[in-house]
């Protein structure tokens, strides 16, 4: 018997000495390395790759790593593995650091979370937020080091210091992922083989160039190794190669010129060439080209900088199929762009050349104006600013149960009933009334089991999400969506919420939503786990415990979604303003809120591919007499409130007279009436499952059903997603559309391993439509904004035929002092004779300006007695040349001694409001 024992003692220590997925300590061997060869981005996505050699039995666990997120907190990022014996195998896990971080210790545990072995990845560099990052790829990373040094230029379009910062990147470390990609903003490819990259690396940069992503390729002796992987792009193969230094000198004189608005609208001689006509099959392919006038020889006569006569004679590459020899080849990928080079991005004359830093920003800003903009916006990063109004929004949704709580009420009343009357009777009957005091707590108790009982099977206790979804549908067809949700529990531990593979996850709270790096920082170690990222197929992330049914925020990005497309135009005609939208998303659209600063309409419903019709007709007599003393209500008041809004609302579907002078009062009164009368136009009441809109912006109309509320906080945040040109005098013009999806696929989401049944949904859509300021049957309307001022050049002769702009502006911006007599064009793109024509400027310091508009009949500046002109038919006609030009111009009224402290006066770029009908 005792020998039997110890026989089972012995089996069942061995049987716990030996677990099935386990490895010897120190049989698995780890590597780390942080960033690109120890480059570290903050605020953007990068990777941590990790390299495991499994040298010991089969293993299974994960790997971890630490990563700071502020001055407490710190995320963990995790990455389940299967490890076969003897195996080797690279990982990468996307992390994004928001606090300075010299170390990233990376940690693999096993399967019962025991660690087994860690390492520590350093870094070299870190990357702030506000940087433009270029990928480089190429045998000569040193020589293309020009491309990151800082210059004079390195201020962006807005005025912003945007440095340009070099990556090196190579074939091992180029990502795979979009998310880590999608961090650059330019990548150059000089003497690399895009081809030599895996199908997951080429896949992801084709997505990325195609999504806006600009790649800068050379040519010279490495253009057979650069040009082949973009040629469906370009059309552009290889060429014949030949020794030449005008190259390095149109460059260099180039980067010479200096840069002003100047040099870039009117190109110099010196500037480097460009082909400006391509072949038919790169016509078919690339599109058009859209190049500056000008380009399109290489300069001559020009005499190379001495420096440049020594240098090494740079090979050069005929674009087969042009018509000339270039420099340069810009051709568009979608919405993507790349540029060819003629001569080698590496070459010795080139790296070595002081003039090099800043000439790239000068090259893409003449030759691809829109593509540069939309990488500089990219690299400054846009900050999550809806967030916290979705919160809000989905604070109030309600979230409808499968069961209504009959049951519940049913046992209330069944209790009330016997612990109240029942027993009562029964006991006077009994004689033993004295048992009433036992009776009712015995009857208590019993309800108070059943409640318990009736609700594991209610599911008034299962975890609650309310999810919003945005959608910016874009006039070029793509769509841009956000998801929100709030998430509530009553577990007090930590709990894990998992989607469907496609879906990022992105948590976030209200005390570290926004990432912040400083090189200025001191490194410091967080102590407080925020979040844990479990990076797998099916993504999850993981909150801490919190007090039980406290709210967690969730933002989610949806790449397996198509949202399809509202497609819409809006004209005017004599009648009035016309729109007409198309459904072309997954579903109905519901209370469609068109609305613009002429006025408002509203549709219940547009159901899937139809196509509706809209017309803000014109105002008659009576109605605009009241209008206008509307207007000048608005005017007077500095904040609007809800009489206004009231009395706006009688007017949906009418054309308001614009006021210019109203900014950005009248159009908030705008949507506010169009909220209120679309909620008034919907049938009540709604199924509690279903939202509504709610109480119009600035509390118009309150007493609504609170039930509502998220809906008007959605369209709110909508329309700041949009854009609230409104608010800004004399901002572009825009018809915008605010609506409700129905019939959208939502993500799913589980909560540890469980679905959330118990979900509200609300899905706001907003889009802009297509507004031609020339209608078909040739009738015109510029509102207010359509045409932006450009500031002219005063300094010489004022020629109007070819008008000068002023070098340091094109397109005015801000306000300009009286004394210097500023001037302005607006050009309408066409001849149009006018009906109305109306310009007006906010001036300050209280000095009225005096205007002046250029008579082309006579060759004047005719002088008008107030700021604002406002002239109709015939007595408009001598102001509009037949170029569809008009110029302004403006003075102080008096003129002072010592303007420069004296305050005088300023304007504002004017605005114009013009009304007419093509010539023939």
């Amino acid at each position: 018997m005792n020998r039997l024992r110890i026989a089972l003692i012995v089996l069942l220590a061995m049987g716990l000495a030996v677990p099935a997925c386990a490895a010897e300590e120190g049989s698995v061997r780890l590597g780390a390395q942080a960033g690109y060869g120890g480059t570290v981005l903050y605020t953007r996505d990068m990777p941590i790759i990790v390299s495991l050699e499994n040298q010991g039995a089969d293993f299974s666990g994960t790997v971890s790593v630490d990563v700071y997120a502020s001055e407490m907190d710190f995320d963990r990022y995790e990455i389940p593995i299967q490890l076969a014996a003897g195996a080797a195998k690279r990982m990468v896990l996307p992390v994004t650091p928001g606090y300075r971080q010299e170390e990233f210790r990376v940690e693999l545990r096993d399967a019962a979370g025991n660690a087994v072995a860690s390492t520590v990845a350093r870094t070299t560099r870190g990357v702030g937020q506000n940087a433009l990052l270029v990928g480089t790829l190429s045998s000569r990373q040193q020589q293309l080091a020009y491309w990151g040094e800082e210059s004079e230029d390195i201020w962006n379009a807005q005025g912003n210091i945007l440095p340009w910062v070099c990556v090196s990147l190579d074939a091992q470390n180029f990502p795979a992922e979009a998310r880590l990609l999608d961090a650059f903003q330019i990548l150059v490819l000089d003497g690399f083989d895009a081809r030599t990259l895996t199908d997951a690396q080429q896949q992801t940069l084709r997505g990325w160039l195609l999504d806006g992503g600009i790649c800068v390729v050379s040519g010279g002796a490495q253009a057979a190794l650069g040009y082949p992987f973009f040629e469906e792009y370009t059309g552009v193969a290889p060429g014949a190669l030949s020794e030449k230094t005008g190259v390095l000198e149109a460059l260099l004189a180039f980067a010479q010129a200096g840069e002003n608005e100047e040099d870039a609208s009117e190109p110099a001689s010196a500037w480097p060439s460009v082909v400006s006509s391509v072949s038919e099959q790169q016509k078919a392919i690339a599109g058009q080209q859209q190049l500056p006038a000008g380009w399109g020889k290489v300069p001559e006569g020009e005499t190379a900088p001495e420096d440049a006569a020594q240098a090494d004679a740079l090979m050069v590459n005929e674009l087969p199929g042009a018509q000339a020899e270039g420099n340069l080849l810009f051709c568009p990928a979608e919405d993507g762009l790349v540029v060819l080079t003629s001569y080698e991005l590496g070459a010795r004359a080139v790296a070595n050349a002081a003039e090099m830093p800043g000439l790239w920003r000068k090259l893409l800003r003449a030759g691809a104006e829109e593509a540069y903009t939309a990488a500089e916006t990219s690299a400054q990063g846009v900050w999550e600013s809806n967030q916290y109004g979705w919160n809000e929004a989905l604070s109030s949704l309600p979230v409808e149960n499968a069961h209504r709580g009959w049951p519940l009420a049913a046992l209330l009343a069944l209790y009330l009933l016997l612990a109240g009357i029942v027993l009562y009777l029964v006991l006077k009957r009994m004689d033993k009334r004295e048992w009433m005091w036992l009776g009712v707590p015995v009857l208590a108790v019993l309800a108070a089991l059943g409640v318990l009982k009736t609700g594991e099977h209610l599911g008034f206790d299962r975890p609650m999400a309310a999810t919003g979804l945005e959608i910016v549908y874009q006039a070029d067809g793509e769509a841009d969506a956000n998801l929100y949700t709030v998430l509530s529990s009553p577990e007090t531990g930590e709990f894990t919420v998992a989607s469907e593979p496609g879906v990022r996850l992105l948590p976030y709270g209200d005390d570290s939503a926004y990432y912040y790096y400083s090189e200025g920082n001191e490194e410091i170690a967080p102590t407080r786990l925020r979040y844990r990222y479990i990076l797998s197929e099916t993504p999850a992330v993981a909150y801490p415990g919190g007090s039980s049914w406290s709210a967690r925020h969730l933002r989610m990005e949806d790449g397996r979604a198509g949202w399809g497309q509202l497609e819409g135009s809006a004209w005017m005609e004599e009648d009035g303003l016309h729109m007409e939208i198309t459904n072309r998303t997954p579903g109905e659209l519901r209370d469609v809120i068109v609305y613009s600063d002429l006025g408002f309409a509203h549709v219940p419903s547009i159901a899937q591919g139809e196509t509706a019709n809209l017309l803000l007709r014109r105002a008659d007599g009576q109605e605009e007499e009241q209008i206008a003393d509307w207007l000048r209500g608005l005017e007077e008041s500095s904040v609007y409130d809800g009489s206004l809004t009231e009395d706006l609302a009688a007017y949906e579907g009418v054309l308001l007279p614009a006021s210019v002078q109203a900014g950005g009062f009248q159009s908030d009164a705008i949507l506010s009436a169009a909220l209120g009368g679309a909620l008034q136009a919907s049938p009540q009441p709604r199924d509690p499952g279903q939202v509504d809109l709610s109480a119009a912006l600035g509390g118009a109309l309150q007493g609504q059903n609170p039930q509502n509320r998220q809906w008007e906080l959605a369209c709110t945040r909508a329309y700041r997603t949009v854009g609230q040109s409104f608010d800004v005098y004399g901002a572009p013009f825009a018809v915008r559309v605010l609506c409700r999806v129905e019939g959208v696929d939502w993500p799913q989401l589980s909560l540890n391993g469980q679905e959330i049944a118990r979900a509200s949904r609300l899905c706001v859509a907003a889009a802009e439509l297509t507004y031609a300021p020339i209608g078909p049957d040739g009738y015109a309307y510029y509102p207010a904004g359509e045409v932006n001022a450009r500031l002219l050049d005063m300094e010489e002769a004022f020629d109007p035929e070819n008008p000068r702009f002023a070098p340091e502006s094109q397109d005015a911006a801000g306000y300009y002092e009286l004394p210097y007599e500023p001037a302005f064009l607006f050009d309408l793109g066409a001849r149009v004779e006018p009906q109305r024509l109306y310009v007006a400027a906010q001036g300050y310091y209280d000095v009225l300006p005096i205007a002046s508009l250029y008579n082309f009949a006579s060759g004047e500046w005719d002088v008008f007695e107030l700021p604002d002109i406002d002239l109709a038919g015939a007595a408009a006609a001598p102001y509009v040349s037949a170029q569809g030009y008009i110029c302004v111009r403006y003075a102080q009224a008096e003129e002072a001694e010592d303007w420069l402290s004296s305050g005088t006066g300023s304007v504002n770029k004017p605005a114009l409001v013009f009304e007419g009908r093509v010539a023939e």
